[in-house]
Order: structure tokens, then sequence, then C-alpha cells
């Protein structure tokens, strides 16, 4: 993906990469979040053939890790319908027994007397949800287990638009960031980070595609 925005040279994300655009700018930082918000028209983002596509194509803004995500709100639902593909065969198996199970609650009602009815269980997700699947309280309080579980599940899905997020810093050290940069590289997914800085932060960042744009606007590309 290519991105560009005011008057800075256009990035290039490559695949399997990190890639860090450290701000000391608070008001360029402000522009960028507002914009992978999809709320003003500041960046702009294209295809590896440089085809314009609107920023929520090619982009999933998370936001702050610990602040903003919520695993189950954010994928749960994506990850219940990837299991109707994963089970395949063995759905129809699955929906016999539920439908016997709602029979079986229907003519125990009648024995109660009572106007109840029982609505039928024919889709995947429906019985996946039944069954309380979640994240796990661990990963989710977990900074590094958790943007871990975010980017695998991402890459189980098939989903391809790249995650955008900011404030990793906040959450992870140079060691994290070197296993995570580890973990990007092996599964082949992209991650931007959007962040912000007053000093120029290569160490933290020592293997990912950093950039650092300071207080006048100078862009120090590694």
């Amino acid at each position: 993906m290519n991105l560009a925005f005011a008057s800075f040279k256009p990035f290039t994300l490559e695949d399997s990469t990190i890639s860090v655009i450290d701000v000391a700018s608070s008001n360029l930082y402000l522009k960028l979040i507002q914009s992978f918000r999809d709320e003003i028209d500041f960046v702009h983002v294209s295809d590896k053939e440089w085809k314009l596509l609107p920023v929520t194509k090619l982009c999933e803004w998370t936001g702050d890790l610990m602040l903003d995500v919520d695993l189950d709100k954010l994928l749960l639902r994506k990850v219940l319908l990837h299991f109707g593909t994963v089970i395949g065969d063995e759905w129809s198996k699955m929906a016999d027994e539920a439908r016997q199970l709602n029979t079986h609650v229907l003519e125990t009602s009648y024995l109660m007397d009572l106007p109840l009815e029982v609505k039928p269980i024919l889709d995947v997700e429906t019985v996946l949800k039944n069954t309380g699947l979640s994240f796990s309280d661990d990963v989710s309080k977990d900074p590094y287990a958790k943007i871990e579980a975010l980017i695998k599940t991402f890459s189980e899905i098939n989903e391809r638009r790249i995650i955008v997020q900011t404030n990793l810093s906040h959450y992870l050290n140079v060691t994290q960031f070197c296993q995570l940069e580890e973990l990007v590289e092996t599964i082949g997914t992209q991650l931007l980070l959007i962040e912000f800085s007053d000093r120029d932060r290569h160490e933290l960042f020592k293997k990912c595609d950093y950039t650092f744009i300071d207080a006048d606007f100078v862009d120090w590309r590694s």
C-alpha cells in the first residue's frame, strides 16, 4: 500500500512489515488519526498499482490497543462466520443435533401447558454464539498477547486490510517490538503504527520501517 499526506514524499508500506510514522507535531498527529477514522480527507492511500482507494478499503483503524480494542466486539463475529467455513461438512451433523434439541425442548414445554415456542437454530453462527466462545481475559489484559491475537486473527480470517494503531509504544518494550516484527514477517501481514513523540525513537522500533517527523516537519526516514 502507498500512503500520502500533506507535502511529504509518499510512504510505501511493504508486506510482512511493521511501518511506524512517529510525529512530533500534535496537529499532524491529530490529522492522521482523524483521517484513519474516516473523519477528514487528509491521508490518501493507493494499492500497489497506485490506484487511489478509500482509506477504509485498505485500512482497519483499531485505535489504542488497551483503550479502544475489544477483541470480542471487533473480531468475534468474523471468527464465528469463519467457523462455518472451517467446520464444512460437519455443520450438517451439528445442525441436526441442534434441531433435535429444539424438538425435545418444544415437546417438554407442552407438558407445562404454557404458550411457549422455540425458535429454530439453523445457522452455525447462532450455534457457536451459544457456546460462549470468546477471547481469553488473560489475553485481553496482556498488551503483547492482545496485539498478537489481533494480528493472528486477521490472518486466520483472511482479513487483508492493514491494521492501523496508535500508542502501541506505551505498552511494548524493544524486545517485544522485535518479537512482534518477527510475527508480522512470519504471518505475512502488515501493521501501521501512528505514534506521537518529541524525539527520534529508532532504537525502540529498530526492526520496523520507521519514520520520524519532527516539530519542524522534517521527515527523518530510516
